[in-house]
Parts: structure tokens; sequence; C-alpha cells
């Protein structure tokens, strides 16, 4: 990461609208970016791989699902799949995954289809309980659960191939591997 000087009136400034605790010089002048984006629509707007689109003002980070940040040591706080709320012990992102697999079936899609569509997750049609696979009865297929990455990637390869929409809530853990510490996150198609 490049290394900046600021001068201390501007410091003065961006510490007049951070939010204690919660930014950082960073989240600050990306909040402020944001803004000066949505003024200039004609400006280029350049997003490194996994960084956020636009920070929200209570300081909730969006992303492009196509180009998500890495989820190690996150926590989903909020999952809606076609509109609907996944429940409280299902919120985490193997649920997600196993929800859109869910909704390719109910739109009239079977197993083996299914099964064809998987390009990240492993799975096989039929019952098949080891090794870290859940066998969903309702759809006929057995899925190997992933980790926080590959499940995200793998829910939204399906979502976009057959019109699934979902919104995800969530926030890295107070680890110093993840990410964005103590941050909250969005992603949504």
């Amino acid at each position: 990461m490049p290394s900046v000087e600021i001068a201390d009136v501007t410091s003065a400034r961006l510490q007049a609208i951070a939010t204690p605790l919660v930014d950082t010089y960073d989240s600050v002048i990306v909040r402020l970016l944001d803004r000066w984006d949505a003024t200039a629509p004609n400006q280029p707007k350049v997003f490194e791989p996994g960084q956020p689109v636009r920070t929200e003002e209570d300081g909730t980070m969006v992303f492009d699902p196509a180009n998500p940040p890495q989820l190690s040591f996150t926590s989903c706080i909020h999952i809606l799949i076609n509109g609907k709320a996944l429940g409280g012990g299902d919120t985490n992102w193997n649920s997600m995954m196993l929800a859109v697999i869910r909704e390719l079936h109910k739109k009239g899609l079977d197993a083996p289809t299914i099964h064809s569509m998987m390009g990240i997750a492993n799975s096989e049609v039929g019952v098949k309980e080891v090794h870290g696979y859940k066998y969903l009865h309702d759809v006929g297929l057995s899925v190997q659960g992933q980790d926080s990455n590959a499940a995200f990637k793998q829910a939204y390869h399906l979502a976009i191939m057959s019109g699934v929409s979902f919104h995800v809530l969530f926030k890295w853990q107070n680890k110093e591997k993840a990410v964005y510490p103590n941050r909250k996150g969005r992603l949504e198609a």
C-alpha cells in the first residue's frame, strides 16, 4: 500500500467527519470518493479486486458480487434469497449456497441438471453424507460443505445463471487475519 503524507489541517478535517472508533483515514477517504463518484458520473471508476464499490453512510461497504472480497473470518448477519430471509441458524455462507440450489430446484431444475451446473462445490446426485456432504432430500442432491469464499462463489454463479436474487449483510470478525476487521459488508444481485 502506498504511504501518503496528510497535512495537519487535512487530517483535522477528515477526523471531523469520521465516526469515532469505526472509521480509518482510508474509510473516510473512500466515503468522500463515493460522493465524488455520485456527483461526477462521467468519471472513470477504478476498483481493485475485492475492493468496495461504495461505502454507505453507516459505514457498510458494498461489493460487486462478481469481484467479492476475501470472506474468511466473516459472519453473516442477514441473508435474503429471492426476497425470503434465511432463518437464524441458516445465516452462513454454506446455507446461502444450499438455499440457491433449492431455488433452482423450485424453478424446475432436477438434481442431475443442478449437479452439471456446480463448478466449485462438489456434488453427487443421490444420497452421500460422508466427507462433509449434506443430502438435500427435497432436491435429491448431496453437496459438500465449502469455506466461506467457495460457498459464496458457488452460490453467486448458480444465482447468476438462473436469475435468483440475493442480498447478504455480513461482518468481518475482530481477527487480525480478517480483511476488514469489525467492518460490515454487503453483496447483492
